[in-house]
């Protein structure tokens, strides 16, 4: 009996154990360049009722103000956003970063966390940006 009931224990534990909490996100306004060109720049700003504003420029487009709206969550070790933006042409944009490896120290570097970005509205592929808190 005792063994039965350390196996369910044992296992209760690991099952609990194996679900990855989601990681915590600190506020505020990013900064994020892409790596290949370094010509595509996009800003985030994350706030508490988890409402983000989004813009993005590169050498032949800048984002009219005020920016993409829309709603951000995490999910694991993504920030995932689908925002309305103020263009005909495109009116709806998703965002996804993978956050696996940043770290605060990371945001606050002078280079800046090196992350995987997904922007529908750029072909949808992942891209590696250098993701900088800016304060």
């Amino acid at each position: 009996m005792t063994k039965m009931l350390l196996t369910v224990v044992a296992s209760l534990f690991l099952a609990v154990t194996s679900f990855a909490a989601d990681k915590e996100v600190e506020l505020g306004l990013y900064n994020a360049v892409d790596v290949d060109s370094g010509e595509i720049n996009a800003s985030l700003l994350l706030r508490a009722d988890k409402t983000v504003n989004f813009k993005v420029s590169t050498p032949d487009f800048e984002m009219p103000e005020p920016g993409c709206e829309g709603k951000w969550v995490v999910q694991g070790n993504m920030i995932v956003s689908d925002l309305e933006c103020p263009l005909i042409f495109l009116p709806e944009v998703h965002v996804e970063i993978d956050i696996t490896t940043v770290t605060p120290e990371s945001v606050r570097s002078e280079e800046g966390a090196l992350v995987p970005v997904s922007i529908d509205a750029l072909g949808g592929e992942p891209a590696m940006y250098r993701l900088k808190k800016i304060n």
